[in-house]
């Protein structure tokens, strides 16, 4: 399939925002889904002080939309590595319908401190004849309530809580659409770095830092390369003892990154590609082109909503199927035994 086909099989609200934060920044697209196509209308950044609460912080981002005229719409968020617990876990073989509780059970034993009614979504890494490897995403309490709070200063419920490493991933899979050696993908949103690396498809292992923004730009690029080696250096060893990343992928803009690339490569002696994010997005004439590269993760998450559905989203987990209701079958069958 041509990566550059954008298809919107949601229906409903025209326009889509995709949102995230890290400290000190809120951050969103803006995007128009209209047939077939995606179109970005405008990318936002709102600087923060520390002192907004949640509501106050929707709020200020609700005033960005309406100077767009944007008011109806999907709200999707993705949420930064630091504000999720990753549960690793090994169970026997079981069916669909009863996995759900069965992670849930885990995570509530790995992770002993969670109330009963924590959001918890899980996927399938490797399916083997004797065993299952699952890893589990934990939305801890308080980073959903700062989720509900900011979405009320928006008047809005999200339509998706998301994983913002796994929505690099997907677009990665996207761009490239192959198989690949161990990679490391390198999401550079200055001051903040989002790694990952990847391994069969599946995200093995990430995290999220920040670069000093009292440093020239030239000290914050050392930084960068010190955190990718020891990214490298801290990332865990799989069965298979294949340890070493093979490649290098950044996104952003060639014009901006190529000398970055270039000197990170000679660094780690390995290859460095450089991924366009844009790739078969619209840009209204407003967007700002190099604003816009630093939100490869929303980029991500839009194109998973309109194409596939993500492998964690805290808005729909996967649960056990509700129980059979006997009562009101009992009741049914008596309605039609009468009219009979």
């Amino acid at each position: 399939e041509d990566s550059r086909v954008f298809r919107i099989t949601k229906r409903g609200n025209r326009y889509l925002v995709a949102l995230s934060w890290d400290q000190g920044q809120l951050s969103a697209l803006v995007a128009s889904a209209n047939r077939d196509e995606l179109k970005l209308i405008d990318a936002i950044t709102i600087d923060l002080d520390g002192s907004e609460s949640a509501r106050e912080m929707g709020a200020k981002l609700a005033e960005q939309l309406q100077t767009n005229k944007v008011s109806s719409y999907k709200l999707l968020v993705g949420v930064p590595r630091s504000q999720v617990e990753l549960c690793e876990m090994t169970l026997p073989p079981a069916a669909p319908t009863e996995l759900p509780e069965m992670v849930r059970n885990e995570v509530m034993r790995q992770v002993s401190d969670l109330p009963e009614d924590t959001l918890i979504d899980y996927m399938t890494t490797t399916t083997e004849e004797s065993v299952m490897r699952v890893e589990a995403a934990v939305l801890r309490p308080e980073t959903n309530d700062f989720i509900q709070e900011l979405a009320e200063g928006l008047d809005h419920k999200p339509s998706q809580i998301v994983l913002r490493p796994l929505a690099v991933a997907s677009l990665f899979d996207r761009l490239t659409g192959e198989d690949h050696s161990k990679s490391l993908l390198l999401n550079w949103v200055d001051p903040d770095v989002d790694l990952s690396i990847l391994e069969n498809g599946q995200v093995q292992f990430s995290r999220t830092v920040r670069l000093s923004t009292s440093v020239q730009n030239t000290d914050r690029v050392e930084k960068l390369f010190d955190e990718v080696r020891r990214t490298l250096a801290v990332a865990p060893v799989d069965a298979t003892n294949e340890s070493d990343v093979q490649h290098v992928y950044l996104f952003g803009d060639a014009n901006r990154m190529q000398r970055i690339s270039e000197r990170l490569a000679e660094q780690l002696q390995l290859p460095v590609s450089l991924l366009d994010p844009l790739v078969g997005i619209q840009l209204s004439r407003n967007v700002d082109l190099i604003e816009v590269y630093r939100y490869t993760a929303l980029i991500g998450i839009l194109r998973d909503f309109g194409e596939s559905s993500p492998p964690i989203d805290f808005v729909n987990p996967k649960r056990p199927p509700e129980p059979i209701r006997y009562g009101r079958k009992v009741a049914l069958y008596g309605s039609v035994a009468a009219v009979a």
